[in-house]
């Protein structure tokens, strides 16, 4: 069962509490030229009887979308997971990889296309949730979402 919470951060996956985190992610980025790597990770709070997160749940089915936002990312961030934006080159998703107490997603060599200030919008997706649902509003599929602190490109 998974259940979200308002603040958007918290997931309860299989009974296991995880926060949402960014890990690394570069505050400035030139234009057109790859990003070597943004890194966010679904972080296991409290207890678990077991050393790693793959003994409880399959976290190859647990995918994570990226993309610019505005700044004030209220309205731009709802959507982003299903519409994207041609802003980013490269791959936007990212596979769940197990370590230790956390599911880590890494975003590699992503080229920027525009310049400004903006912020990265990470979704978190259970893609087989996603395979058995016949929801139009995808947006109810989404794990749990995070803004980053301000980026600029120049």
């Amino acid at each position: 069962m998974t259940r979200i919470y308002n603040d958007c951060n918290y997931v309860d996956i299989d009974n296991l509490r995880f926060f949402l985190d960014f890990d690394h992610y570069p505050k400035i980025i030139k234009t057109y030229e790859a990003v070597d790597s943004i890194i966010c990770s679904l972080k296991l709070i409290g207890p678990s009887n077991s050393k790693s997160i793959s003994d409880h749940f399959n976290t190859s089915r647990i995918v994570a979308f990226i993309s610019l936002v505005s700044l004030d990312c209220d309205s731009d961030f709802k959507d982003f997971f299903i519409s994207g934006n041609n802003l980013i080159s490269g791959s936007l998703v990212a596979n769940g990889e197990s370590v230790d107490d956390s599911v880590t997603f890494t975003f590699k060599m992503l080229k920027f296309n525009v310049v400004g200030k903006y912020k990265l919008g990470i979704s978190v997706v259970d893609m087989s949730r996603v395979l058995e649902s016949s929801v139009n509003d995808h947006s109810s599929l989404i794990l749990s979402k995070i803004v980053s602190g301000d980026i600029e490109i120049v």
